[in-house]
């Protein structure tokens, strides 16, 4: 499926702001299109256009805004965000204490795990790329996660340069003494969502927080 054309930003407004219930569809849409965009040729083709993915997708996230269901590991204080232009939700951003685990031997990013973050998951639909919309929720979900803990991690898959690009100008870095962190992508992890075949080399980020720095933690 190709990328939708992209959004004619002139005189729009651009928002941020606390997912509600009513935005489920909209954030699952634009989750649905970034995975088929940014993951072409990484993930197989069957799974990116499955309609069984993407309506999985939708009732996941329902569940979570309307029901308060959360996949298991998430925090019960987790904080997702919209961004929006000209009042359509275009992306989100979800971020929390850190769930992943790391593989054997992988230094730490922060001694101390009760704060350490998480940027669980961000995704802006391909038609918004290029229109500023993600430099505004990153920098909300920098805010959030600055405020409760003294450093974050996130995971993307290793061959996706686009993304990276993005993380790095953004102040995450994937090298922790000297070497980055990888590990294996099995896939999305949610009720009714298929198992990848073969799951895909991903690589950790991390960005410690401006307190932090300057308590040199």
């Amino acid at each position: 499926m190709c990328a939708a054309a992209a959004l004619n930003t002139v005189g729009m407004t651009v928002e941020v702001r606390h997912a509600e219930p009513e935005d489920a569809d909209a954030i699952a849409e634009s989750h649905s299109a970034a995975w088929r965009v940014a993951y072409r040729g990484l993930v197989p083709k069957a799974f990116l256009e499955s309609e069984s993915v993407v309506s999985a997708r939708r009732d996941a996230w329902h569940h979570r805004l309307t029901d308060g269901v959360r996949p298991d590991g998430f925090d019960v204080d987790d904080r997702l965000y919209v961004g929006l232009l000209h009042d359509r939700v275009v992306g989100f951003g979800h971020v929390g204490a850190a769930r992943s685990e790391d593989p054997d031997d992988a230094p730490a990013v922060n001694s101390d795990p009760a704060e350490l973050g998480e940027l669980y998951g961000f995704y802006v639909h391909p038609a918004a790329w290029g229109t500023g919309i993600a430099d505004r929720l990153i920098a909300q979900c920098h805010a959030t996660l600055d405020d409760r803990f003294d450093a974050a991690v996130l995971w993307v898959l290793t061959d996706n340069p686009r993304a990276r690009r993005f993380y790095e100008r953004n102040e995450w870095s994937c090298d922790v003494d000297g070497r980055p962190v990888t590990a294996l992508w099995p896939g999305p992890q949610a009720p009714g969502l298929p198992r990848l075949q073969t799951p895909i080399p991903e690589i950790r980020y991390h960005r410690r927080s401006p307190r932090a720095l300057r308590a040199g933690r």
